[in-house]
């Protein structure tokens, strides 16, 4: 059967907060095998609906396998390893959308992949029984969003000044001055620097890194061309070197791997997982 990969966008309601759906159903093709996450900054609400797939942060040497999470900006290395048939739906929420519906602070899940149930378990609970009696993505997607409606309704947090600072660094292809935002916004950089970490979950400066960076690999992938002191110039580094080494420490992979890889083509810049062979 056919590797299983889909898109749906979420109602209006919920149209500020999310990005998008996606469904993952790999019918046990990918059984044991190591599934590493690049950071995209984007937050994710994970609902696995067959075989438990372990996320592993070797740094901190967490493993879980909860049936609905909450999942943090990544800026440590990720691994989830499958163990047999994978059927994932997953929140991708936009900038402090998270936050938004929720109201946890986001540096709470740095790195880290929260069970929904040790928030709230009845709730969680019961969402997950509901999702596992239905029988069609659309379906499924109604009923998690009626959880997440309530939930806004419940804790409804603004984000309007994250959101519009994450969505210009996003604009900007992560080249733009935090001070620049700031003073925009008009706040001290201190004040930013922690209500961003609060709603977004990563410093401004690591966010913008991040998203020029995941800018880059689109370009690798979609472009025959692999020059990287052109991609260093475009994107304001100082030299291949520089960008190489920014490569290692936000997504802990080189440029050369990445290629080396073969990635379908596909918009990186929401999502790149990379299988281990």
């Amino acid at each position: 059967m056919d590797l299983l990969y889909r898109k749906v966008f979420p109602c209006k309601e919920l149209s500020n907060f999310i990005n998008c759906y996606y469904e993952f159903n790999d019918y046990g093709m990918f059984k044991g095998q190591g599934v590493r996450i690049l950071n995209n900054g984007f937050t994710e609400m994970i609902i696995q609906l067959a075989s438990p797939t372990i996320f592993n942060n070797k740094s901190r040497k967490i493993e879980n396998s909860y049936k609905t999470s909450l999942s943090g900006q990544y800026i440590d290395k990720i691994v989830t390893t499958t163990t047999g048939h994978t059927h994932i739906i997953s929140v991708n929420f936009k900038p402090g959308g998270m936050y938004a519906i929720f109201g946890i602070p986001q540096l709470y899940f740095e790195s880290d992949n929260i069970n929904l149930a040790d928030i709230e378990f009845i709730e969680s609970e019961n969402l997950w029984d509901e999702l596992m009696n239905l029988n069609s993505t659309n379906k499924r997607i109604e009923c998690i969003e009626k959880y997440l409606i309530k939930q806004y309704r419940k804790k409804a947090q603004p984000i309007v000044e994250m959101n519009y600072a994450a969505n210009l660094i996003r604009v900007r292809n992560g080249n733009i001055l935090i001070r620049e935002l700031a003073k925009e916004l008009r706040m001290s950089i201190r004040t930013f620097n922690r209500r961003f970490r609060t709603q977004v979950g990563i410093t401004p400066k690591q966010y913008s890194e991040v998203i020029r960076l995941n800018c880059i690999c689109n370009d690798l992938i979609h472009s025959n061309s692999s020059d990287l002191l052109y991609l260093a110039t475009k994107y304001g580094y100082y030299d291949s070197s520089h960008l190489i080494n920014s490569f290692k420490k936000f997504l802990f992979i080189t440029p050369k791997e990445l290629i080396d890889y073969k990635l379908p083509n596909g918009d990186y810049t929401e999502k790149i997982t990379i299988i281990d062979q």
